[in-house]
C-alpha cells in the first residue's frame, strides 16, 4: 500500500509489456473504489520499459483531464524501474545531465523527462511497486489489457 498518504482517493494500476519491438500499455483508475478509466495502447518499435514508463504517462494526462490534480492518488505498478526511476534516481540523473551511474547517457530520457513533468503537476502523488504475477487483481487486469494491446 502506499503508506505516506493517510487516505489515498485514486488507485491507479499500470502496465507495460512488449514482444519484440511491438508493445502495449494499459491503465486502471479506481475512485473511492469504484473503477472510473480502463485504457490500453498498442505501440511499434518499443521496449518494455518503454511501455512501462508510457503506462504511467497516459495514466497521469488521464488523471489532469479528469481534474484530479488535488487528490490523493497512487500509483502501483510491477516496475522496478519505473518506482526506483521516478522516486529515487531521476533527480540524480537531471543533476548529472542524464548522465547513469554507469557513465551513459540515461536510458529512455524523452519518457523521464515527460513523467517528471507530469508528475510535479500533481500535489499528492505517491507510486508504489508491486509484484507482478502475484494474483493482485488490479495488476492482474492491466497486465491482460497490455498484452491484448499487442496482440490487437
Amino acid at each position: 500500500m502506499c503508506y505516506n498518504i493517510i487516505t489515498v482517493s485514486v488507485e491507479v494500476y499500470t502496465d507495460g509489456s512488449c514482444r519484440n519491438t511491438t508493445g502495449g500499455c494499459a491503465y486502471i483508475i479506481r475512485y473511492n473504489n469504484i473503477e472510473i478509466s480502463r485504457q490500453y495502447y498498442k505501440f511499434l518499435n518499443t521496449t518494455n520499459n518503454q511501455m512501462e514508463l508510457k503506462a504511467i504517462i497516459l495514466s497521469l494526462e488521464k488523471l489532469l483531464e479528469l481534474d484530479f490534480i488535488n487528490h490523493n492518488i497512487c500509483i502501483f505498478s510491477d516496475s522496478e524501474y519505473s518506482v526506483l526511476g521516478i522516486t529515487k534516481w531521476i533527480n540524480t540523473w537531471q543533476k548529472n545531465n542524464w548522465t547513469g551511474s554507469h557513465g551513459g547517457m540515461v536510458k529512455n530520457q524523452e519518457y523521464w523527462q515527460h513523467l517528471h513533468k507530469l508528475v510535479n503537476l500533481f500535489n499528492k502523488l505517491q507510486f508504489q511497486w508491486i509484484r507482478a504475477h502475484n494474483n493482485h487483481i488490479y495488476n492482474d487486469e492491466v497486465d491482460k489489457l497490455a498484452r491484448l494491446a499487442i496482440n490487437n
